[in-house]
């Protein structure tokens, strides 16, 4: 459960919140003139966000690779040549909808 505390709260009683972080999985966003300035939570729980992370930052590499390697190929063409080929393309698939 995502619980909000203040900072001078979570000051005093930080021995309490990490007790209950790791006894019932709490979280909690520390907020300091209303703003969140940091977030507790379990090293279970940061691992899984790291892990989230390191997965999103391959998946963009992964990504941008293909884009690289699509703009390689296709380099050789003049922006006319593509726009035609898009054309020809979108006319081909209203056809067969139509």
């Amino acid at each position: 459960m995502v619980k909000t505390v203040s900072l001078e709260v979570a000051s005093k009683e930080w021995g309490r919140l990490v007790g209950q972080i790791g006894a019932r999985r709490d979280r909690y966003v520390v907020v300091q003139n209303h703003h969140p300035v940091a977030v507790i939570l379990s090293p279970d729980e940061y691992q899984m966000f790291v892990e989230s992370q390191r997965e999103k930052e391959h998946a963009w590499r992964e990504l941008f690779s293909v884009m690289d390697e699509v703009h390689a190929q296709n380099a050789r063409f003049t922006e006319e040549e593509v726009h035609r080929d898009i054309e020809e393309a979108i006319r081909a698939v209203r056809g067969r909808t139509a």
